[in-house]
């Protein structure tokens, strides 16, 4: 069994300050159980159910003030709090706080850009007392890691998140092959599906593969047409597998979910730094949003450590009067 690494937090160093709570918070049913050390530090969390038809989606990211996931001089995503000289102790309640996500998720969402640019991390809890209390509630360590790329080409297949099979792969039909290439581990295709009818379609076929293949094989999703993929679908899939809720920590498909209407919540830490210039902001790699049509958000929740740290949740909207 692989043994994954852990951090010491200081959790008393670490508790979060309650600002705002939106009354929504309490009408969702679902209160995640947790130790009381997370219940120290955050509170407590709670979701809606589950959707019937795919997966439940929450992102989390650290941003600058003026909006800035990344340095350009250091592109990895947590640098964005470590740089923060004047809250050390707010940079890592940010970090432990995507933990926490992590340990209320069943899936993590990753792009292979963000593997390139955070090469040999691990995708699993780094709070031991977060991992002890899944594996008392029957669960897995850590949640499963789904990478995504368009074409297959990108994925850095020599990672070491990639040296277990506790993870998936998502591309286009065109990408098949490359992750074939590249992959060190049996595989199998799930789909390739066109959409989401064509998922369902096959969702018995799809659940008895999955269950066939667990820890034996690794799922290579294939959904969309040619070299492009479909959203809809593949949260469909991750549903059958029986994955109720899905992290998405990859900026850019924050992005494409945010398009598709597929984004329910996102976590938004502010680390109070400015970095300006042309340093990556969320899907700057695809058109952005216009004035007429754009999604919005509902605050959920307000949490502080220090006036240089603080801790939003946002529920997304696509329902506005601007679509």
């Amino acid at each position: 069994m692989k043994n994954y690494p852990k951090n010491k937090w200081n959790y008393d160093a670490m508790t979060l300050t309650s600002l705002y709570r939106n009354s929504e918070l309490d009408a969702y049913p679902v209160s995640v159980d947790m130790p009381a050390s997370a219940r120290k530090v955050y509170g407590d969390l709670r979701f809606p159910e589950s959707h019937d038809d795919r997966a439940y989606t929450a992102a989390c990211f650290v941003a600058s003030v003026d909006g800035k996931v990344s340095f350009p001089d250091r592109p990895a995503g947590p640098v964005v709090a470590q740089a923060n000289s004047l809250d050390p102790e707010g940079a890592k309640a940010d970090f432990w706080l995507l933990n926490l996500l992590r340990f209320a998720c069943d899936v993590i969402i990753c792009g292979a850009g963000t593997l390139q640019k955070e090469p040999d991390g691990s995708a699993c809890l780094f709070d031991q007392d977060l991992e002890d209390h899944r594996v008392a509630h029957g669960m897995q360590r850590a949640p499963r890691l789904l990478v995504c790329s368009y074409d297959g080409t990108d994925i850095p297949y020599g990672d070491t998140v990639f040296s277990d099979l506790n993870y998936m792969i998502h591309t286009s039909p065109d990408g098949y092959d490359a992750v074939l290439r590249g992959l060190r581990h049996p595989c199998y295709a799930v789909g390739p599906f066109a959409d989401e009818s064509e998922a369902a379609e096959h969702r018995d076929r799809i659940i008895d593969e999955f269950h066939a293949h667990d820890q034996k094989a690794v799922p290579v999703i294939l959904t969309g047409r040619g070299s492009t993929t479909d959203a809809h679908a593949l949260l469909r899939v991750l549903k059958y597998f029986g994955m109720d809720r899905a992290l998405v920590e990859s900026p850019t498909y924050t992005h494409v979910l945010m398009r598709g209407g597929l984004l329910d919540e996102i976590a938004l830490n502010c680390s109070c730094l400015f970095i300006g210039g042309k340093a990556v902001g969320f899907g700057s790699t695809l058109p952005s949003f216009t004035a007429d049509n754009h999604p919005h958000s509902r605050m959920l929740s307000i949490h502080m450590h220090s006036p240089s740290f603080f801790y939003f949740r946002h529920r997304m909207v696509y329902d506005s009067p601007s679509q």
